[in-house]
């Protein structure tokens, strides 16, 4: 409750000066809660390194993973960073594998539609995908 709270102060300010803060927050604390709380606030304060998703993409926090994905949406038009994201596909938690699929329906390319079919194959026993 308390983060929730320091974060909307943070946005109806919006104080350039709480990013580095926010920065810190998200690379040193040992709370997945904290780290994800930091990096919404950065994305509300439209300061989120694309740098700063990456790393969250491959944090030990399966939630983390998951938000990254959706933070990452922006950038997907970059194929390095769909690159990043379509590694997630054989994350061993199956929210993560969830909010990916959720996130590559909103894409067209080959390399998109291709991890959907195999997620949806996969995640749906006797599934086949017409050809």
């Amino acid at each position: 409750m308390i983060r929730r709270v320091a974060s909307a102060e943070l946005l109806s300010h919006e104080s350039a000066a709480s990013v580095a803060p926010l920065v810190k927050l998200f690379e040193t604390s040992q709370s997945g809660v904290a780290r994800l709380h930091a990096l919404w606030t950065l994305a509300g304060l439209h300061q989120l390194d694309p740098e700063l998703i990456a790393k969250a993409l491959e944090d030990p926090e399966a939630g983390m993973r998951e938000n990254a994905i959706l933070l990452a949406e922006p950038l997907l038009s970059n194929t390095g960073f769909l690159d990043k994201v379509l590694k997630l596909e054989h994350d061993p938690n199956s929210r993560v594998q969830f909010q990916l699929l959720c996130t590559l329906g909103g894409l067209n390319t080959p390399a998109s539609r291709a991890a959907q079919d195999r997620l949806l194959v996969r995640k749906t026993p006797g599934c086949r995908l017409r050809p």
